[in-house]
């Protein structure tokens, strides 16, 4: 997802995630979509913060991969362990166990989420640890990106041809 290292795009989408509920309609919270076998249902308030948990997967991802490659045996020290922990608590704080309501900040299950906590108490910390939220995740923004990059084209091609008017919802 390139997309999210372009600073100018990052926050091209991140409004246009912002602004979900009102491309809905008035009172929309959630939507459905998906095929009949693998249906998800979505609360557009949450669409920013999906995105946001996403980059802090990335982040803990890489913080791994830095001290893996710096690793001979694969193993990590003290120090790197605790920079892990540290990311992965603010993690589950920022979006699994918020203080703030809702607890879940995020388009995840509730058992997905309370899993992973699972994991994080027993300080599992492993390259994997995030792949099912990851899936989720990008299962939701990749579909809210397609209608971006639709609406953002459309947009383009429709000022330049003198059209206007909204298509897709």
């Amino acid at each position: 997802m390139s997309f999210l290292s372009v600073k100018e795009q990052f926050n091209e989408f991140r409004v246009f995630l912002l602004n979900q509920k009102n491309a809905y309609g008035p009172g929309a919270e959630k939507i459905v979509y998906g095929s009949s076998k693998n249906k998800l249902t979505v609360t557009l308030s949450k669409l920013p913060q999906d995105l946001y948990l996403l980059m802090e997967i990335i982040a803990y991802k890489n913080i791994l991969l830095s001290c893996r490659a710096s690793a001979k045996d694969l193993t990590l020290d003290f120090s790197e362990e605790q920079a892990l922990t540290s990311k992965a608590d603010l993690i589950a704080q920022t979006f699994l166990e918020s203080s703030v309501s809702p607890k879940l900040q995020v388009n995840i299950p509730f058992m997905v989420a309370s899993d992973l906590l699972g994991s994080l108490k027993k300080y599992h910390m492993s390259y994997v640890l995030f792949n099912e939220v990851t899936s989720l995740l990008l299962q939701t923004l990749l579909f809210f990106y397609k209608k971006f990059c639709f609406t953002k084209f459309y947009s383009q091609v429709g000022r330049q041809r003198g059209c206007t008017g909204n298509i897709i919802r």
